[in-house]
């Protein structure tokens, strides 16, 4: 596994948000297995939300923790953030266990914050401090 996160335009904000691809250049060719969306940045106080996608092909398989190890590594040395927080539905179990074992701090609960076309979702909110 070799995890680079690849930016699509030359620069990496467009209109307050930046997407990466997430690549396994460990793959011939390199494959996209995800993305990264980074948004919501506050440049006064160094933060940003963000969301992860890998592709249920590259599920359970690693890639999610890489690709956040990969994530810290930009916003720490590229970006110099301080701190990331992302917002997960209180249905998606995988991706809290994901983050707390990566080190993320559940720091609050939002009640009915998510509508699914049917029914609202409470959403945890999880945070990270990079340095």
């Amino acid at each position: 596994m070799n995890i680079v996160l690849t930016a699509e335009q030359q620069e990496y904000w467009h209109e307050g948000r930046m997407t990466l691809n997430a690549v396994d250049n460990a793959i011939e060719g390199g494959i996209v297995i995800g993305e990264v969306s980074l948004y919501d940045y506050d440049a006064l106080n160094l933060r940003s939300s963000f969301g992860i996608v890998v592709y249920p092909l590259f599920r359970r398989k690693g890639y999610g923790r890489a690709i956040l190890t990969e994530l810290h590594n930009l916003c720490r040395n590229t970006l110099h953030l301080h701190q990331l927080y992302v917002d997960i539905l209180d249905t998606n179990l995988a991706s809290q266990q994901l983050f707390e074992s990566a080190g993320y701090i559940h720091v609050g609960l939002q009640r009915d914050w998510t509508y699914d076309g049917k029914h609202f979702h409470d959403t945890y909110r999880y945070q990270y401090i990079l340095n």
